[in-house]
């Protein structure tokens, strides 16, 4: 029984860090991600964040562990409910690597779900997303109106189908003006009109007969293949760093932390190294 509470409190306070942590990211970083999130459907925008926020839990998960051990060892020693467990001939060794060794497999499963789910893939699928809605963006344009789409501005006069009547496109460095567009999975085909592009602070006028833009070349919806493989080794290291800082934390509770103010100190300045550590691996790498 002992080792059932004891691993069912530290799990949910590592469960409520992470989310913090993963929830103070978004939040810091919703200005960035925001102008497309509202921009997507509801489904996209609900399957963006999940994958969001799943993978920021996921790189959270070894830091908020390692707290919460911290925070349940300080605890037992403090309220002297440790000394009560060495009477009984457990000692505080024993005691964490039993109970470390019920949580391995949570934190074997979560270390499985950031390999699978890194920042590239999270990157990639914003980019499909924005793809996928692009399409969908350009067919639901009211007529007659400007319509705007994260970088992307459309002006139709007028539809008969699968066909777009004298358009204005705008996506990035260049602007098209046509008498007619068709668009075919992720390709937009325009016929009869002007294409101005910008390049080199200078801009260029061309008329075309018929001109094919690809949107997925524009957004390059393709993994990174060096940073796909980047992502997955930070992912090793950041849980095996977990592994290497634990006993070393743990021993300077047991021995050093005699108040909860002590315990924050500690837990900030281990905090720091090792996001620090993380943070100039990923430079390196």
């Amino acid at each position: 029984m002992l080792w059932i509470y004891l691993s069912r409190k530290v799990l949910r306070l590592a469960f409520l860090l992470s989310f913090i942590f993963s929830l103070a990211i978004l939040v810091i970083q919703f200005f960035r991600i925001g102008e497309f999130i509202f921009s997507f459907s509801l489904e996209s925008s609900l399957l963006y964040l999940t994958a969001f926020l799943l993978n920021l839990f996921a790189y959270f998960f070894p830091t908020s562990l390692l707290v919460s051990i911290g925070f349940t060892f300080f605890e037992l020693k403090e309220h002297r409910k440790l000394e009560v467990i060495q009477s009984f001939g457990v000692s505080p060794f024993k005691l964490i690597s039993r109970l470390f060794i019920l949580l391995l497999p949570f934190l074997f499963l979560m270390g499985v779900c950031g390999h699978v789910l890194t920042d590239q893939h999270v990157s990639f699928l914003r980019k499909y997303l924005m793809l996928k809605n692009y399409v969908n963006f350009i067919f639901s344009v009211p007529i007659r109106t400007f319509s705007s789409f994260s970088d992307a501005t459309v002006y139709i006069k007028d539809k008969e189908g699968q066909v777009l009547k004298d358009v204005m496109f705008k996506l990035k460095d260049r602007v098209v003006y046509a008498h007619r567009a068709t668009i075919e999975q992720n390709t937009v085909s325009f016929q009869e009109g002007s294409l101005l592009l910008l390049e080199d602070n200078k801009f260029y006028s061309v008329k075309f007969g018929r001109y094919t833009l690809e949107l997925n070349s524009l957004l390059e919806v393709s993994f990174d293949k060096k940073k796909l493989k980047r992502d997955k080794l930070l992912n090793l290291i950041n849980y095996t760093i977990t592994l290497v800082l634990m006993p070393v934390f743990l021993f300077l509770i047991h021995t050093r932390v005699r108040h909860i103010s002590q315990f924050y100190y500690l837990t900030t300045i281990a905090l720091l190294i090792y996001h620090g550590l993380l943070l100039l691996i990923r430079q390196a790498a």
